[in-house]
Formats: structure tokens, sequence, C-alpha cells
């Protein structure tokens, strides 16, 4: 019955457009001999390269956009309390909204807290969020599709995830240069020119054989010395 008023109120379209990622797990699609497709839940990964804390409050995050707005499975919609707080009215709202805000103040917790860039995207889901709740029933019906919680969620596991990279890059340089220094990467350089010299002074000492060979063959041949 819920699957049939969301798709009556936004559409499959649209359903697709607004709906949110979810935070554990993406979907994978697989196509048998037959050619049946089918798909399946494959659980998400931590990003690596990440402090201890960054891992906690994307963890905690998760969790809140879980229970907030995933935990309730409802005629294959997914669904979780702050459609169910969203029904009270007025306070209702305000509580979802408080709860968004929670969710933001969490992300921040990350080291050296969010960029204002993705402070501001948090915002702007959340607003919307709240601008569709403030209205009555079909208002709600769209805040529960639109997940604010969940696509913060999703924000800062991006943005984590990039962090990590560079993480694991800087790493990356760092090790490669200490193992080239270590190896001896000044002396590699010093005998480049060492070996260039070779290549040049041993035709001048071939040169300087021959010509001493040209002028000694002629005093072998002096009648003076015969």
């Amino acid at each position: 019955m819920t699957s049939k008023l969301i798709n009556h109120f936004v559409g499959k379209e649209l359903q697709h457009a607004f709906g949110a990622e979810d935070p554990y797990y993406f979907i994978v699609e697989e196509t048998d001999t037959k050619g049946k497709v089918t798909s399946k839940k494959v659980k998400k990964e931590i990003p690596k390269g990440l402090s201890n804390n960054d891992i906690n409050v994307l963890k905690a995050v998760k969790r809140r956009a879980y229970y907030y707005e995933l935990v309730f499975n409802l005629c294959g919609f997914n669904c979780g309390i702050t459609v169910l707080i969203g029904l009270i009215p007025f306070i209702g709202w305000a509580i979802n909204l408080y709860l968004g805000l929670q969710t933001i103040n969490k992300c921040e917790k990350i080291d050296g807290g969010l960029p204002n860039w993705e402070r501001s995207k948090m915002m702007a889901n959340l607003v919307a969020d709240a601008g569709l709740g403030f209205v009555p029933v079909a208002g709600d019906l769209a805040a529960a599709v639109y997940k604010s919680n969940t696509r913060n969620s999703a924000l800062l596991e991006k943005f984590l995830k990039k962090r990590g990279l560079e993480n694991l890059q800087k790493n990356g340089q760092s090790t490669t240069s200490e193992k080239h220094h270590w190896l001896g990467g000044g002396a590699n350089k010093a005998q480049v020119p060492a070996s260039q010299n070779a290549t040049v002074t041993a035709p001048n000492a071939v040169h300087t054989a021959s010509a001493e060979m040209v002028h000694a063959r002629p005093a072998q041949v002096e009648p003076g010395h015969l």
C-alpha cells in the first residue's frame, strides 16, 4: 500500500531521483546464463587510510541514518523512526529537524571538522527535508523518500573516502622517497657522470696510445739506430 502511494505521488522516476543510497549496502546486478537479471546487496567497507576518530564518526553517522530512515521495511519501502515522529503535528516536524541537526553536528566531529562546502550541502539537504516535512501527510511521505540523514551520511562517506585515498597516496610517496634514499639515490646520481666521463676519456686514451705507437714505429726503423 505504501509503495503504491509513493508511486502515485512521486512516481518511480522521482523516487529513484530523490531516494538516498543505503549507508551499509550497495546493490549489485547479476545476469545468469538465461539472461535473467537478479540483484543482491553487498556490504560496504569502511574507507581505508582514515584515523580511528574518523572511522568512529562515520560509523556513528551511518547508524543514525539507518535507524532514523531505513530500519523498517513497509511493503518494499524502507523508512525509519522519523516517519513515525513526523506524523505528530508540529512537534514531530521540530523533533526531526533537531535530529537532522544532531547528525550534522556528529559529522563535524571528524578530524579538522567539515569543510564549509560539505557543511553547506548537508544543511541544504536538511532544509529541503524540513520543508517537505512541514506539509502534512504528503510532505511527510516525500520527506520519507528524500532521507536527508542518509544523504548526509553518504556525503560524509564520500568526503572521508577521498581523504583516505589522499592519506594512502601520501604514505606511498613518502615510503617511495625514503626507499629511494635508503638505496642510495644520491650515489646513483654520482655514478652517472662517472660512467659518462669513462666513455668520454676512453677514446682519448685510445687516441693517445695510438699516437704514441705511430710516433714509436718510425723510431724503430731509423738507420741511425741499426
